[in-house]
């Protein structure tokens, strides 16, 4: 008799989910929003029949079918978690998570393993449902996964050979409600982990370093001497200086961070450090991350997009010597901006924020003391705006929220900050 699976969410995890699993489960289909055939709907009276459900990362907690589930003791697991028990291939897992730079990592880590002519997926939270690989994986192949913690939270055996954890700070408080429920939810990623696995932590950020692992450790650092460091402009692994990090196409010490995760990664699975540092720097900046889009009248525009959170867009800000005009704002997740303003007060020379969270900008702003504020009810406005004030220095899209409300995601409000620079480039 076929299990019966019901999967909650049918965006891109779900979808993969449904397309890998529907010929040989019965599959039930949770979402509010999805045009979704009676058939296949989940309903009050067919939770009982369920073996297990996989839930997606959108799909908050809260939801009254995540408790009423849970009342029925019906197991409920990430896509990761189920893709690993159904897989009956012989792979081998490198698994990212961290506040900020999982996708940085994952994608140089996937860039150097294929650069280094072995057979490599990336996946997970980074845009592909997992369960898109199923019948493409093969026994000796590698799986770069980044896991963002709605995944983590929702796992029991899942076991990556390599954990990496960038760093560990405070975000997603309106889904975790907690700092410790976030915090708890990103260390299980080493949570099965044995002696012959590898985690690696970064050694100046507190709460990742101290995540505990049966593995072997290892620690990455651009403060202080650690496995993997920069001191004098050069990157220093194991104690053999590979080169210069202004060989690399990426900008800021957090990128060199990432970048030596991606080597330690590459180092364990058999690539050679000085290959890896020479793919290294070959691999490109990722888009909406501190990506440069273009130098109008002298003033620099670059997307960072993918800063949804304040400790992002603190990198981001950290990554320019000062006149900036910041573009920030969005959904609401709970965050406070009043630390990432006091820190940069000096730098930022215009404020523009939109979106939800705009009265809360200006309010803790004017706290600070914080002159020029400017509040606009659109990209288009807020572009406009920023080439009106700014003379010199540069222009950053760095919102400190996620895009949910205004935007589908993080990539499409890049896009169109992208857009309405290009529409300035054009006047």
């Amino acid at each position: 008799m076929k299990k019966t699976i019901a999967i909650l969410g049918f965006g891109t995890t779900g979808r993969a989910c449904y397309q890998a699993l529907k010929d040989s489960y019965k599959i039930y289909i949770y979402d509010e929003k999805a045009d979704i055939s009676e058939d296949l709907r989940l309903t009050q009276d067919r939770y009982k029949e369920v073996d297990y459900a996989i839930k997606s990362p959108g799909i908050h907690p809260d939801q009254e079918v995540i408790r009423q589930l849970e009342a029925l003791k019906i197991p409920i697991y990430s896509d990761l978690e189920v893709f690993q028990k159904l897989l009956d291939k012989k792979v081998y897992t490198i698994a990212v998570t961290g506040t900020n730079g999982k996708t940085t990592t994952s994608m140089a880590i996937h860039h150097i393993l294929s650069e280094a002519g072995k057979r490599v997926f990336l996946a997970g939270n980074i845009g592909r449902g997992v369960f898109d690989l199923m019948g493409l994986l093969q026994d000796g192949d590698y799986l770069v996964l980044e896991c963002s913690s709605f995944q983590l939270k929702y796992i029991q055996d899942f076991h990556p050979n390599i954990a990496i954890l960038t760093n560990i700070s405070q975000d997603h408080l309106d889904w975790h409600h907690t700092v410790e429920d976030y915090q708890a939810s990103k260390k299980k990623i080493t949570k099965n982990q044995n002696p012959g696995d590898l985690c690696l932590v970064n050694r100046d950020d507190p709460v990742s370093y101290q995540t505990p692992s049966l593995a072997r450790r290892e620690c990455v650092s651009i403060r202080q001497e650690a496995d993997a460091y920069i001191k004098d402009g050069q990157m220093i692994i194991h104690g053999q200086v590979l080169g210069p990090t202004s060989n690399f196409q990426l900008v800021g010490d957090h990128n060199m961070s990432n970048l030596a995760f991606a080597l330690l990664a590459a180092e364990e699975v058999g690539v050679s450090l000085g290959d890896a540092f020479n793919y290294g720097a070959s691999f490109k900046p990722v888009d909406h991350r501190l990506q440069f889009v273009a130098k109008l009248d002298g003033v620099d525009y670059y997307n960072d997009s993918k800063g949804t959170n304040p400790d992002s867009t603190d990198v981001a800000l950290a990554s320019f010597p000062g006149n900036i005009s910041l573009i920030a704002g969005g959904y609401d997740k709970g965050s406070s901006f009043l630390p990432l303003l006091k820190k940069y007060k000096g730098k930022i020379s215009h404020l523009i924020v939109m979106g939800q969270t705009k009265d809360r900008w200006i309010r803790e702003a004017q706290e600070v003391g914080l002159e020029s504020i400017h509040p606009v009810a659109s990209m288009e406005e807020a572009v406009k705006k920023a080439k009106d004030l700014t003379k010199k220095g540069v222009v950053l899209l760095s919102p400190a929220c996620a895009s949910w409300g205004a935007y589908q995601n993080y990539e499409q409000r890049g896009r169109d900050f992208m857009d309405q620079v290009k529409k300035l480039e054009e006047d």
